[in-house]
């Protein structure tokens, strides 16, 4: 590149020759030697200075870094850039060793953005200025070196498999220096994502075929990274590495398909991974794993009965690695894995050497299924919000110096065993914790059923009624009965027709909570046994009436909307009993169905 010689010529590789080209010019001549894509060739021109360091892998075995910077900015960037060497480390033990003969980062003028040219990483000059806030875009660019660069795509539909990959790596790079934890929240804010805008902005389809118009966009990215964080939960760790490794060592400087990715996982780990690529990269939607009770079995053990359902997914048969938090009453607590059989549902035994009174599955979200999940230990009284589950949470009578677990989980999907009620079609939560009678909860619960702007998409479709109408149902176990819950308002903000509000709700206790239509309430009788149906269960003053006019016995049980058991029995055939009750209204379970009655005196 012939340029003035007030200027600096950058491309791609190493730094070859500078030769005198003239008066007031010079030429640049850059050499690499490795093939490269067409788009991963670059130079960049200005007035640049050359800070420079090296990476030592090993006595002898060296490999250098270049940051080519204007003047003014080159002070800040051995700050910017402190962790490339540390994280170059990691990640050549994790992925195989960096594929070219130099590591380079060129700073232009971009406002935003920046680009994996191979060797010769263009940089937003604005953020190398000694501050560490955008170090993610910097480790997203450097991991294209391996993903994306050396192992190249043929196929556009796949670009997942670089763009996925270098997003994924941007949550390997916050679990390196930050912890497990950042690694987990960064990857809880794509799925949140994936599961709430994807289908609504870009509509349904596999990995394995991005159509053109989606190639950048919330699939490429988030989703692609959340499924590659499955995957590795899947094969766990070691296996998972030893692929990437395999994976980049084989295609080096070569072009590959979702099924060389396969295969190579395939070969070098001895796993068949057919049905997991079939199911999440090769068909659209997502799966929902959820636990519908659980209880002792023996004196270590515990037997963990789980359903499945799909969601917007046509079939799913994958053997899945589900990890399982288990909390105890003193606040005993363990984690465990296992395996679904790819089924709909099943049991799994899993050792614990106490009672639980919680089981949440993949409560820190190891498997990205329709579900996103927020952890807490609250020690004061005050709102907290629990991001990507669109609800905040209040303690009220906390004590000084006390404090008290939370779980909730934030299921994308519609709440099971609706039944009859117009429940929502579009997600439910899971409110899990331990605390006493003298500690109050409220709750606020978020919908919005726009179908555009900040937080839309949560109730699109579903939320197509008067905001008055709304209500907010609940159950204390899959067991038991939706019913609506007693201790709530609507809080429609400041219009009563743009679809988004807050349901609060106080006085809440442990167990499922969902969205849903209000039923109408009449001043006796509440939804009264039909006509056809054989038991009869009939609401009278200080007392409830039930017939069982069927040919067999059967089972009831009495709640009120706390969820306090009043009465449970058997009924025989043909028989009728009455239970004396405080007026109330109660839900009465029958072989049926549920039932709701109000007793008045």
């Amino acid at each position: 590149m012939r340029v003035p010689d007030t200027l600096t010529a950058t491309a791609n590789g190493l730094l070859d020759s500078v030769e005198a080209a003239g008066p007031g010019w010079r030429r640049w001549h850059w050499r690499l030697s490795y093939p490269i894509s067409a788009y991963l060739a670059g130079i960049a021109i200005d007035k640049y200075v050359a800070a420079t360091d090296t990476f030592i892998r090993a006595p002898g075995d060296t490999l250098p870094i270049q940051y080519w910077v204007r003047r003014p900015d080159s002070a800040g960037t051995y700050i910017t850039f402190q962790r490339l060497k540390p994280l170059l480390r990691d990640w050549e033990q994790k992925f195989g060793p960096y594929p070219y003969e130099r590591i380079g980062y060129v700073g232009v003028s971009f406002s935003s953005g920046a680009m994996e040219h191979a060797t010769h990483i263009v940089y937003p000059n604005l953020v190398i200025s000694g501050t560490n806030q955008y170090d993610w875009l910097w480790a997203h660019e450097l991991a294209h070196q391996w993903f994306g660069n050396s192992v190249g795509g043929t196929q556009e539909a796949q670009i997942f498999l670089k763009e996925g990959f270098a997003t994924y790596c941007e949550a390997l790079f916050y679990e390196l220096f930050s912890g497990r934890a950042r690694y987990l929240d960064h990857l809880r804010s794509f799925l949140e994502r994936t599961l709430r805008v994807l289908k609504w902005e870009e509509g349904l389809f596999p990995l394995s075929n991005i159509p053109p118009e989606h190639t950048y966009g919330i699939a490429t990215y988030q989703k692609g990274a959340t499924v590659l964080h499955t995957l590795r939960h899947q094969m766990g760790d070691s296996l998972f590495f030893l692929g990437l490794r395999a994976y980049n060592n084989r295609y080096r400087h070569g072009l590959v398909t979702l099924d060389s990715l396969q295969r190579v996982l395939e070969d070098s780990t001895g796993l068949s991974l057919s049905s997991f690529f079939d199911d999440w990269l090769r068909q659209p939607g997502e799966v929902h794993f959820r636990i519908d009770s659980f209880g002792r079995w023996g004196s270590d053990s515990v037997w963990i009965a789980w359903r499945m359902s799909l969601r917007d997914k046509p079939s799913y048969s994958t053997p899945t690695r589900l990890t399982v938090y288990l909390r105890g009453a003193g606040g005993q607590e363990t984690y465990s894995q296992f395996f679904t059989d790819g089924s709909l549902a099943g049991v799994a035994y899993v050792p614990c050497s106490f009672l639980p009174l919680v089981a949440v599955l993949n409560p820190q979200g190891e498997v990205a299924d329709a579900t996103t999940h927020g952890l807490r230990w609250q020690k004061t009284n005050g709102n907290f919000a629990l991001p990507a589950t669109y609800v905040t949470l209040r303690p009220i009578g906390l004590p000084s110096g006390d404090s008290v677990w939370f779980h909730v989980a934030h299921n994308w999907v519609g709440a099971y065993d609706a039944g009859s009620l117009p429940l929502s079609v579009r997600r439910y939560w899971q409110l899990d914790g331990v605390w006493s009678s003298s500690l109050a909860l409220r709750g606020i619960f978020t919908y919005n059923g726009r179908p555009f702007g900040t937080g839309a998409y949560l109730d699109t479709l579903w939320l197509n009624f008067p905001e008055d109408s709304l209500a907010l149902y609940w159950r204390p176990s899959v067991r038991e009965p939706w019913r609506e819950w007693p201790y709530y308002t609507v809080d429609r903000g400041t219009s009563p027709t743009d679809y988004q509000g807050r349901i609060i709700a106080d006085s809440l206790l442990p167990g499922e909570y969902t969205l849903g239509k209000k039923v109408s309430v009449t001043t006796a009788v509440v939804a009264l046994s039909p006509a056809a149906q054989a038991w009869q269960v009939q609401a009278q003053e200080g007392a409830l009436r039930l017939f069982n006019g069927s040919s067999t016995g059967g089972r009831y049980a009495v709640y009120d909307l706390l969820g306090r058991e009043w009465a449970r029995g058997w009924l025989e055939a043909d028989t009728e009993r009455l239970l004396p009750l405080p007026p109330a209204l109660y839900w009465v379970s029958t072989p049926e169905g549920p039932h709701r009655v109000l007793i008045w005196k």
